[in-house]
């Protein structure tokens, strides 16, 4: 899988792991993303994550690929931390 590849599952992942999160009575951390997703919480959440696969494109486009293999490692992170809290507020409700 290159890194490209990789930014989109990422994307995906975010997604559905922060939708998941939200679920179960979680917070989004960005004030923007929040913002988004008061007003509805898919809606909300999908123009942030298209927001970020049009920025990965100009990434792309602009031949900038280092800038994404950074914010793959990011994205890495944020998922592992998503599905952490999904666990532990799983763990806690059973």
């Amino acid at each position: 899988m290159n890194a490209i590849e990789l930014f989109f599952l990422l994307q995906v992942l975010d997604f559905m792991t922060t939708l998941a999160g939200l679920r179960m009575g979680g917070v989004e951390m960005s004030p923007f993303a929040r913002w988004l997703i008061e007003i509805d919480t898919v809606g909300g959440l999908t123009l942030v994550k298209l927001i970020g696969v049009v920025l990965g494109g100009y990434c792309v486009w602009s031949r900038r690929l280092n800038v994404i293999h950074w914010v793959n490692y990011v994205f890495a992170a944020i998922v592992v931390w998503n599905v952490y809290q999904i666990l532990k507020a799983a763990s806690t409700i059973g």
